[in-house]
């Protein structure tokens, strides 16, 4: 599935995308699978936007309760839809990393932010550094340096 052109999807248009890919990198995952593995960090991004969202405007002063309540409430929202989308997806991803290792090196290498970062790794402890091992050594060519690290350490270098 080609990106979107521009940088802001709308809500509804990420769900319906990280669904496909999902159902797609199990039917093809040498086509879809990479895809699917960096969409699949980006939820964790998504939930750190609205998080930091939701925390400015709390701390806002100008505000008055009701006028936060209604400006929290549909980012509260997008809170549960990403943590749904985050649990019907994760059987897919485990499936791809059996199925094809090297997308999900592939979609784990592209991972830019914090926030993938960290979704990469937490997902990648889960397993022996055995089962993980195409994705490890893949992974000293990520563009975010705690893969990097993440990988060499893992792999013993």
């Amino acid at each position: 599935l080609a990106a979107p052109e521009q940088p802001c999807i709308d809500t509804e248009s990420f769900y319906l995308r990280v669904g496909w890919l999902a159902y797609l990198s199990r039917q093809d995952p040498a086509n879809y699978g990479a895809q699917f593995a960096r969409e699949w960090l980006m939820v964790n991004q998504y939930k750190d936007y609205a998080d930091l969202t939701i925390s400015g405007i709390w701390s806002d002063r100008v505000m008055t309760g009701p006028q936060k309540q209604a400006k929290v409430k549909p980012l509260q929202a997008l809170q549960r839809d990403l943590d749904w989308l985050d649990r019907v997806t994760e059987p897919a991803m485990e499936q791809l990393l059996k199925a094809n290792p090297d997308a999900v090196a592939k979609g784990f290498c592209a991972a830019h932010f914090n926030a993938e970062a960290n979704r990469a790794i937490s997902f990648l402890l889960r397993y022996t550094p055995a089962e993980t091992k195409a994705v490890l050594a893949a992974l000293s060519g990520a563009k975010h340096e705690r893969l990097v690290a993440f990988g060499k350490a893992r792999l013993g270098q």
